[in-house]
């Protein structure tokens, strides 16, 4: 252990703290006197009314989430919201934000949403006196700071990357000099099978909307059903290379992808657009992901639990039609400048994993005694 630094167990290091009472989050409301704090992601989660139940704090505290091992510093009065939230409050050897950074750089390996402060509890607390604790906690600030506004400054970039190829897509797919049709008009639009089939370990994989992805089709976690059913069951489900699926149901409805095998099989629920001479597949591709066609799913969707658009609106789709050679070259240039912004993502994504990764690293060092 570093000269000069104790160890005690996790709960020896912490205080009794009173909580007045959790209130569930169905009852959060928007605004009001005081601020609830839960174990959601969001520092603020809420506002409260009755002053009866606010936890009157004389020194910061840590958050833990139980459940979602959420993080948070609180140096004001607030009210504790829902189950799942424990309240830490360091005994007077240990500075706040100390303990804040510690649990931090301890968080145990995720249990779903299972509970987690049984093995939070189980680690000791290894600790310098409180004049090196500020010390490495005044580092820290400061070290953090600059790396939030780094990453900040990267999530910015490429948010800027994505909006100026949504843009792009919206202007190129959607002019006002194109023929628009119904998209019955130019292709088969169908509905999946409604059969159900029976699954085997090998086969055709069956695609249902969960295997639908912005990025293409996922055949991952996928069920297989036997040569022999797949011939039984009627062939319009079939699916090609070159088709498009699209999803007909759940958040995801309107969500659409290119289809790059031949060997698949799509089940209800799931739109099938079949290729045609008369469309480029990519554009029209690129049109279903414009803001216009979101637009129309929103407003084609019946409500319900399952919020659904039927075949008959999938076929009604307004889809723009100019001619195929601008088709083909609108496709092209959509399709060059996507790889381009992916390339930027990319690297906008390295960067904000390379801050993540920064972070960690001064976490461990500061409790390894290492950080100067």
């Amino acid at each position: 252990m570093t000269l000069g630094w104790q160890e005690k167990p996790f709960e020896s290091c912490l205080d009794r703290f009173k909580v007045t009472a959790k209130i569930p989050k169905k009852q959060f409301a928007d605004a009001g006197q005081f601020p609830i704090v839960s174990q959601e992601a969001d520092f603020i989660n809420g506002y409260w009314e009755n002053e009866a139940d606010v936890c009157s704090l004389e020194a910061p505290v840590v958050i833990y989430g139980d459940h979602t091992q959420v993080v948070k510093y609180v140096d004001f009065d607030f009210v504790v919201g829902a189950d799942g939230v424990k309240v830490l409050k360091p005994k007077d050897f240990i500075d706040p934000r100390f303990l804040y950074y510690f649990v931090m750089a301890h968080r145990v390996p995720s249990l779903g949403y299972a509970r987690h402060y049984r093995h939070l509890k189980d680690q000791a607390i290894k600790y310098p006196p409180l004049e090196e604790q500020q010390r490495i906690v005044t580092v820290l600030d400061e070290a953090f700071e600059g790396l939030a506004r780094a990453r900040a400054h990267a999530e910015a970039n490429l948010e800027n990357t994505n909006e100026l190829f949504r843009n792009t897509l919206a202007q190129r797919t959607n002019s006002e000099d194109f023929r628009r049709v119904m998209l019955s008009e130019v292709c088969d639009v169908r509905d999946g099978t409604h059969d159900t089939p029976k699954y085997v370990d090998e086969g055709v994989p069956l695609v249902t909307q969960k295997n639908i992805r912005p990025e293409g089709l996922s055949l991952e976690n996928v069920k297989l059903i036997s040569h022999d059913n797949h011939t039984a069951i009627h062939r319009r489900s079939n699916v090609a290379e070159g088709d498009i699926l699209i999803s007909m149901i759940g958040v995801n409805r309107g969500m659409s992808c290119l289809v790059d095998r031949d060997d698949v099989f799509s089940i209800k629920n799931v739109g099938l657009i079949k290729d045609t001479p008369e469309l480029n597949m990519d554009f029209l591709l690129y049109y279903l992901k414009s803001a216009d066609a979101e637009k129309y799913v929103e407003e084609a969707t019946n409500g319900g639990a399952q919020p659904f658009i039927g075949l008959g609106k999938l076929r009604a789709f307004p889809t723009p039609v100019p001619e195929r050679a601008v088709q083909d070259r609108i496709a092209a240039e959509l399709t060059e400048m996507r790889e381009a912004v992916q390339a930027l993502a990319a690297n906008y994504e390295a960067q904000i994993k390379d801050f993540d990764d920064l972070r960690q690293s001064l976490l461990q060092k500061a409790f390894a005694g290492e950080l100067t």
